[in-house]
């Protein structure tokens, strides 16, 4: 959308339905016009400045059935006829109707449907202003509008004389007075005397500046504004809704993936693109909320100098994409990552929502004027060790952990590692049912369990340590085995999965686990790699024994990780003097304790 602007001029603040306009009263005239002095330009006849053009979206947005339920008056008719001429801001002629509910609608659909022509509605008031033979006319506003815009671009023979009077505060009466109360002006002049323009400065968004006339013209906001009262006798010609909404809903999406599900430190989030579709008031509202929640003020809880948060929604570069705003944003992430780059905002030029925050510095949080750079963060792995020049003297993974002992081992690819691990996710959630089957952590040995097991619907699916078992099971069963354990006094924990791991629930999957692992290429390791589901010893060149098969075994077969613990000790992997220093990379130092 384009509109062409002179240096230095502000935009409209207002949009009024109705704009007015005062002829002959015997010794003088008075115009009158629902408008302000404008600093919005007119060039040329040929280039007026509309707030719809060809491309404006209105005629897609508003139908006649929009324009009834913004009148509601369905259900009464005014019989009153209007005393004013009402002319079209579009073509300039005169509205023509039989009493003023019908004047009303042709007003409401005139202002929202059709183009504003600014020279059409010249020349016609210079034509009733020429049938009279004043030599007096008085500019008198109602409100802000294009007034002298409009009395500059007409003929001098016509403007000459012409000066600019107070406003009138009430255009109400001024417009709608019924004949039973005749409207008198201080000058004592009639009511009749005046006529009366359709949305003059109604097409105009209602903004300050240029950055805030292009985010109200993007967004369309303008075109849809609450008629106010007092731009007619609402009382006298219009009934109120019949029906009103009772209840209003808001969809709370609790169990929906969001930056709480990984439990993600909020400070460490470094960049937000926001895919929310607001207006001035909400983007403000939204603002206020991210920042409560990713950078709170400073002091306990507030971002350090070297943990900054950069803020630029993808919509500001690409516009609002109407449903995809949120694919939009993760499109624009993934662009970021790959460029290492944070793109500059390009929608402000000059200043920011007057609404936001103002200590954005303090709380380290940024909206990126130009390009800045995102680089990749360094975490603490496997390769961080190795680049102080610490080298494993042979790796161990508990569960899922194995697969990336094996990428540190060399034996998978990174990219081969995340392969296997999100194939067998995505298989589990296809194939299991979530939350039929679950894990139970004891503080026994295996051989102490086994007397409380029933082989037929328990399954030891962990082997920690001399006195940490995990078994596996449907819930019933599981609830069931905890009461007995219970009422033993021995301790025993739920653990908080989904699916009962290494366990007759995972037998659905392997099959096409058996498929994906066969897609991968696998190395021989190049260190020693500690194997809980044989408790053995994997070394470098023994290209055999990790496979299809390994993987299937893997999510099936129990994880002894005491017994893998024993065969390292045995052949002196592991130091019995204390001289073994471990190092366990993850979210939790879960294996330490084993």
């Amino acid at each position: 959308m384009r509109v062409t602007f002179r240096l230095g001029l502000r935009v409209l603040h207002t949009a009024k339905l109705f704009d007015a306009a005062l002829v002959k009263t015997n010794d003088f005239a008075r115009w009158s016009v629902a408008v302000s002095k404008s600093d919005f330009p007119i060039t040329s006849a040929e280039d007026t400045p509309r707030r719809f053009r060809d491309d404006t979206p209105a005629p897609r947005l508003y139908t006649e059935t929009n324009i009834d339920e913004i009148l509601v008056a369905s259900g009464t008719i005014s019989l009153f006829s209007s005393r004013t001429p009402v002319i079209s801001g579009a073509s300039g002629k005169i509205l023509e109707a039989l009493h003023l509910t019908q004047l009303l609608r042709s007003c409401v659909k005139d202002m929202l449907t059709l183009p504003l022509n600014i020279t059409k509605v010249s020349h016609s008031v210079a034509s009733i202003l020429s049938d009279t033979n004043n030599t007096h006319r008085v500019l008198r506003p109602i409100g802000s509008s294009l007034g002298s815009s409009i009395l500059s671009s007409l003929e001098p023979s016509v403007s000459r004389g012409c000066s600019m009077d107070s406003p009138i505060a009430n255009s109400t009466s001024f417009l709608f007075q019924t004949v039973e109360q005749p409207l008198r002006f201080s000058s004592g002049r009639p009511h009749n005397s005046k006529i009366a323009i359709v949305a003059m400065s109604g097409r105009f968004p209602d903004a300050a500046n240029l950055d805030e006339f292009w985010d109200v013209l993007y967004q369309g906001r303008d075109v849809h504004r609450k008629i106010l009262e007092d731009r007619f006798d609402a009382n006298s010609f219009h009934i109120s809704l019949k029906e009103t909404k009772q209840l209003a809903y808001t969809n709370y999406s609790a169990e929906t993936i969001s930056i709480t599900r990984p439990h993600l430190n909020p400070k460490n989030t470094s960049s937000l693109s926001s895919s929310k579709r607001s207006t001035q008031a909400g983007y403000a509202t939204e603002m206020s909320s991210v920042l409560k929640t990713l950078a709170p003020t400073s002091g306990r809880g507030g971002r350090s100098p070297h943990q900054s948060l950069n803020l630029g929604p993808a919509k500001a570069n690409v516009g609002h994409a109407e449903s995809a705003p949120g694919v939009m944003a993760l499109i624009k992430t993934l662009l970021m990552l790959q460029n290492n780059t944070i793109p500059p905002h390009c929608g402000i030029k000059t200043k920011i929502n007057h609404n936001f925050p103002t200590d954005l510095a303090e709380r380290n949080v940024h909206i990126s004027r130009a390009a800045a750079p995102w680089n990749r963060p360094t975490r603490g792995s496997a390769k961080l060790w190795k680049s102080f020049g610490i080298e494993p003297n042979f790796v161990f993974g508990h569960s899922l952990e194995q697969y990336a002992a094996l990428n540190v081992a060399g034996v998978l690819s990174a990219s081969d590692t995340i392969y296997l691990m999100g194939t067998k996710a995505q298989l589990l959630l296809d194939k299991c049912e979530a939350g039929c089957h679950t894990m139970l952590a004891v503080r026994v040995s295996v051989l102490q369990i086994r007397q409380f097991l029933n082989a037929n619907i328990h399954e030891v699916a962990c082997i920690n340590g001399p006195r940490e078992v995990v078994i596996s099971g449907k819930v019933a069963d599981i609830n069931q085995l905890a009461e007995h354990l219970a009422a033993d006094n021995i301790k025993a924990t739920r653990v908080q999965v989904p699916f009962a791991f290494h366990s007759a629930q995972v037998d659905l999957i392997l099959p096409d686990l058996d498929v994906a692992a066969s897609r991968v290429t696998v190395h021989s390791p190049q260190v020693p790699v500690l194997c809980a589901l044989e408790a053995s010893i994997i070394h470098p060149g023994d290209h055999g024994s990790i496979g299809p098969l390994h993987m299937q075994r893997h999510c099936r077969k129990t994880v002894n990780f005491e017994g893998a613990l024993k065969t390292a000790e045995r052949e002196s992997l592991i130091s019995t003097s204390g001289d073994t220093l471990w190092i366990e990379i993850g979210p939790h130092t879960a294996c330490s304790a084993f």
